[in-house]
């Protein structure tokens, strides 16, 4: 009715926001594609911004509204718009699927089959991938993965989505399942961030045994050294096995070990992590490491194998 005595179907509320923008934003709601499709036949612009410069497909992929987005599409709305971060409609999509939705990616497939661009990366160079790792999100990270995201895109720290599964401080069970998942998706187990960490420094670091091994398993460099400036808690130029005895991990210390992890790598102060070990606060970590620097390797394996499990 309000559009048959004059309404302008582009008016602005105060964040610049069309009516448009209102049909394709609502959360749980039914999916109003009848009336996207109303106002898009009145002459409502489909690639019209808000203040966030946001489109009614950012609006619509977050909110899930699949046949809005599909008449969106139709009608020339722009599929790799970028709002003020520098995130596209697909970016919307994701940020649904790790808080409600999860496992509902059919708008992802919808809106790359219409041209998205799954590589995209936003103001802080982070991809799909990036954010879907973060999150421990398993379906996203395989979804993306099958529709073509690359697994060693690096963000502005020059960090890969390996890097970020490890970082990420969400206690979900996918950690392990997502890391090999990248791997088998390509992703480089021996690549760099800004401060030459690799994965296997901060499976080291946050204690994770079982990211550990894995690494390992696919290759990791175990003596791969960072270029961290000295600071209080980290003497810089450290291999993952300086970590162990400073975190007073006896598991990943014999790991590291088993896997030929060198104990008399010097970090930028001239310490090993033999030396470490002498300083550490936990007994057994004073006897595991020294012990093992004497003995042979088979006969450590052997023994650590009956008293450990290994």
């Amino acid at each position: 009715m309000l559009l048959d005595h004059g309404a302008d179907v582009n008016a602005e509320d105060n964040l610049s926001r069309p009516p448009l923008h209102r049909m394709c934003e609502e959360y749980y709601w039914p999916d109003r594609s009848d009336f996207v499709q109303l106002l898009t036949e009145r002459g409502a612009d489909v690639n019209a911004r808000g203040k966030d410069h946001k489109t009614a497909l950012h609006l619509a992929s977050r909110a899930l509204n699949f046949e809005s987005m599909r008449v969106l599409l139709d009608c020339g709305a722009n599929v790799n718009a970028e709002d003020l971060l520098g995130q596209t409609p697909l970016h919307g999509v994701l940020e649904n699927t790790l808080y409600r939705f999860e496992g509902d990616l059919d708008v992802a497939k919808l809106l790359v089959e219409h041209g998205a661009d799954v590589n995209t990366q936003n103001k802080r160079c982070a991809t799909l991938l990036h954010i879907a790792a973060s999150k421990l999100n398993l379906e996203s990270v395989r979804v993306f993965l099958d529709l073509g995201a690359r697994a060693n895109v690096k963000d502005s720290r020059s960090q890969t989505p390996l890097h970020k599964v490890l970082l990420s401080k969400h206690h979900r069970k996918d950690r392990l399942g997502i890391a090999l998942l990248l791997i088998e998706g390509g992703a480089n187990v021996n690549a760099r961030d800004k401060n030459h960490e690799t994965p296997l420094h901060l499976a080291s670091y946050f204690l994770e045994p079982k990211s550990v091994r894995i690494l390992l398993d696919h290759g990791a460099d175990a003596d791969a050294a960072d270029n961290r400036d000295p600071t209080p808690s980290d003497d810089g130029y450290q291999t993952p096995l300086h970590q162990a005895p400073r975190l007073v991990s006896l598991e990943v210390a014999w790991i590291l070990l088993k896997n030929g992890a060198d104990l008399n790598a010097e970090n930028k102060e001239g310490k090993t992590p033999f030396q470490l070990a002498q300083e550490s606060t936990k007994e057994e970590m004073k006897r595991l490491l020294p012990s093992i620097w004497r003995a042979r390797r088979a006969q450590c394996v052997a023994l650590m194998g009956l008293l450990y499990g290994y």
